[in-house]
Order: C-alpha cells, then sequence, then structure tokens
C-alpha cells in the first residue's frame, strides 16, 4: 500500500473548520509532504479521531485534520521520544515540519494534514 501524507496551511477564511478547506488543493501552501510514514499517520489519525473525525466508510483516506499549535506539541514529544528510543519511526525532517507549521500558525494560518492510500 501506498502512502502519501501532506501538510499545508491556508489562510483563516478557507478553513471549515478541523476538517475541511474551501480551497482546491492546488492552491494550498503544501508545507510538507511525506511518503509511507504509517506512525506519523496513525498518530494524526488518533488526533482527528479526538475531535470528532468519523471513522465510517473513508477510515481517514482522504480526511483533513486541522492542527493547533497543542497538536504539533503532542507531535513533537511523540517524535522526540521516538529518536531517543530509536526508533525506526523518526523521520528527520519531523522536526522541520513542526517548525514549520507553527510558523504559519503564527502568521494566522490554519494548518492542516491529509492523506490519501
Amino acid at each position: 500500500m501506498g502512502l502519501d501524507s501532506y501538510a499545508f496551511s491556508v489562510a483563516k477564511e478557507e478553513a471549515n473548520g478541523n476538517f475541511d478547506v474551501a480551497v482546491q488543493m492546488e492552491e494550498k501552501h503544501e508545507l510538507h509532504y511525506w511518503r509511507k510514514h504509517y506512525d506519523l499517520h496513525d498518530l494524526m489519525k488518533d488526533i482527528w479521531r479526538e475531535k470528532g473525525g468519523d471513522d465510517g466508510e473513508n477510515n481517514f483516506n482522504c480526511q483533513f485534520v486541522a492542527l493547533t499549535l497543542s497538536d504539533l506539541n503532542r507531535i513533537e514529544r511523540y517524535v522526540i521520544d521516538q529518536a531517543f528510543a530509536d526508533d525506526e519511526w523518526f523521520h528527520d525532517d519531523d522536526l522541520a515540519f513542526l517548525k514549520k507549521a507553527r510558523e504559519e500558525i503564527n502568521k494566522g494560518k490554519v494548518v492542516y494534514f491529509w492523506s490519501w492510500y
């Protein structure tokens, strides 16, 4: 199975809550791309569920989830914990993504995660 995941930002007026945006994929500002980062996908799926995401037939495939600073802090803690455990889960660029995402949120943008498999 392939897994392509993206993080992107949009202006607040283009954000439609935790699970949707009002612009096409081509119009979003891409922050990061991951290929086959299954553990990150599982963590994002947990965040999505906690925000009320429905596991119906899509099961988080092609679903948006907005990320807050609190979510980014949670992801960072997990990334650092896994890096210290010398786990293969950690990707060197995960911390770079977190930095870019925080910068976008601090500019007033909304950051989303989206993936498909």
